[in-house]
């Protein structure tokens, strides 16, 4: 069982369980304190390139989706005016005087932390005429710490608190979404405990490397070409001299006896810096994004998509799809009854121009998208009397009785009104 297990098990035995804190869980995991040459913590982690591109690309996709609110009627969705939990949902810091954020920055600052310490959360200051949530002003994931006594094991008279920051909150002022849940753990996972050992591994290549050149020219061999033995004197001046000369980017001049080589980087150094490269794929599968998508190097080389479309697609369905179903029903539960919170997904599936046209004018045609929406999308208003007479010189309606051109496309299949 792993350590963290047995802390959990231990916990349970006595009838007191806490979720223990990102920074124990890290602690837990690491063997001696360290991983690799570099202690691992969130603040590290972030200086690996491809933990920073991972967390960026998900709380951007994430905060720039557009939400909207429905109401059910009829079998249909009605869209109807958002509350202030989907418009302006809070502050970015838990402050009086904060100003509120669009929701937008909002999703992306919630999302980053979800992504790295697997759970975000907030205060709840002020609440709507029905009791529900309309203002959560945030709370940094890293000073989250849940406490659960009682209530293990199927035993009732369980009871939940929140620390934050020190302070002790009830569930019902706390605002709480969690990410990669696990049975028995009442927080989410985070990704960061678990990729420690990838990413340290990057962070100590990564620091090997700027110590390599960080005081100027590395190690090697001064030898001298004439005397098979010196005085132990006369090394330690010349040692001494050719250190003072690289520590300010001097010139070391040495008379004809004396010959420097350059120490060679060692196939375990290779290896190492290696590890660079390797940690960068890695961390993507930590946290579910395809390494092309921050320019990662993947076995193959690259990757091929038959169009952005598809590729966008791939990315919403499998790595984002969870996190907005998760997110909506967070969010549909905290809002007045027989409303829906649902994310435009359509944004993150922006076409290239020649297929978007394709797609608009093959509705068109099929008679699921009126000229008028189509000229919508495209933020223009619907024809005016003068351009559907143009419409109608350029394209005369056909004769009465005529089979429509199947296999015409756009505006050819466009029945222009007389």
């Amino acid at each position: 069982m792993s350590r963290m297990g047995d802390a959990w098990r231990i916990l349970s035995g006595r009838q007191q369980a806490r979720s223990l804190s990102a920074a124990e869980l890290i602690a837990l995991q690491r063997t001696g304190g360290r991983i690799g040459a570099v202690p691992v913590t969130h603040d590290s982690a972030l200086r690996h390139s491809a933990v920073w591109a991972c967390r960026r690309l998900r709380s951007e996709l994430v905060g720039s989706t557009p939400i909207d609110c429905f109401r059910p009627l009829d079998g249909q969705l009605i869209e109807v005016t958002k509350p202030q939990l989907l418009d302006r949902p809070g502050a970015i810091v838990a402050h009086p005087e904060a100003d509120l954020i669009e929701f937008g920055e909002w999703m992306a600052a919630t999302q980053f932390d979800l992504d790295g310490y697997g759970n975000t959360c907030g205060l709840i200051v002020e609440r709507d005429g029905f009791g529900l949530p309309s203002r959560v002003d945030l709370v940094p994931a890293s000073m989250l710490a849940v406490t659960c006594t009682g209530g293990i094991n199927g035993k009732p008279g369980g009871k939940i608190e929140y620390r934050l920051a020190g302070t002790i909150y009830p569930p019902d002022q706390v605002w709480h979404e969690r990410q990669n849940p696990a049975p028995g753990l009442y927080m989410g996972l985070s990704p960061v405990e678990y990729a420690a050992w990838s990413i340290g591994g990057y962070l100590s290549a990564q620091e090997f490397a700027v110590n390599w050149y960080a005081n100027g020219q590395p190690g090697g061999v001064l030898k001298n070409t004439k005397e098979d033995r010196l005085d132990r004197k006369v090394i330690n001046e010349v040692k001494s001299t050719y250190r003072a000369a690289i520590e300010d980017n001097d010139i070391f001049v040495v008379g004809a006896n004396w010959e420097w080589s350059g120490a060679e980087v060692t196939a375990a150094s290779k290896a190492f810096l290696e590890q660079m490269e390797f940690g960068a794929t890695d961390v993507c599968r930590f946290f579910g994004v395809p390494a092309d998508m921050i320019d990662a190097d993947t076995s193959s080389g690259s990757i091929t998509y038959a169009s952005i479309t598809q590729r966008n697609v791939q990315l919403l369905v499998i790595n984002l799809g969870p996190i907005y179903d998760r997110r909506e029903k967070k969010f549909s539960r905290n809002i007045p009854k027989r409303r829906i919170a649902k994310f435009a997904t359509d944004a993150i599936l922006r076409m290239d121009p020649e297929a978007r046209e394709r797609v608009i004018l093959a509705r068109v045609g099929g008679r699921t998208l009126a000229p008028s929406e189509a000229r919508a999308l495209d933020n223009l208003p619907p024809f005016t009397p003068e351009q559907l007479a143009e419409f109608r010189e350029l394209f005369p309606q056909k004769a009465p009785g005529k089979p429509a051109n199947e296999s015409a496309t756009g505006s050819e299949r466009w029945e222009i009104p007389a």
